[in-house]
């Protein structure tokens, strides 16, 4: 999961910061109220974005050994944890997330839901 995280970080800060913010506008329940001829691009964008990022999750939390290990696991809530974080600081210009800070966001989420 640390090396998908720092992946997924390394993706986030290489891209243009304005594709990025409208990628994740795109993503967001009524933030936008596009022409309808755009809501075909919007939609597409927003399924390309989730897919590119969730899916690699997917394919870690989905698992039984996932579920056994993390408890109350909602692999919704688990990815808005784990890359929460490095999205608001792209768009924040707060600060890069290292490779380090991936392991301490990871470390983290695990120490705050695994099953005891």
């Amino acid at each position: 999961m640390i090396a998908l995280l720092t992946q997924q970080a390394t993706l986030i800060e290489e891209a243009p910061l304005q594709l990025t913010t409208m990628a994740w506008l795109a993503l967001g329940p009524g933030q936008i109220d596009p022409e309808p001829a755009d809501r075909t691009v919007l939609t597409t964008l927003r399924e390309r974005v989730v897919t590119q990022y969730r899916e690699p999750f997917d394919a870690i939390l989905g698992t039984e050994e996932a579920h056994r290990e993390i408890a109350d696991l909602d692999v919704r809530l688990a990815l808005t944890q784990l890359v929460g974080p490095i999205v608001f600081a792209r768009l924040t210009g707060l600060t890069a997330i290292t490779a380090e800070d991936c392991v301490r966001i990871v470390d983290d989420f695990l120490a705050a839901h695994t099953a005891r």
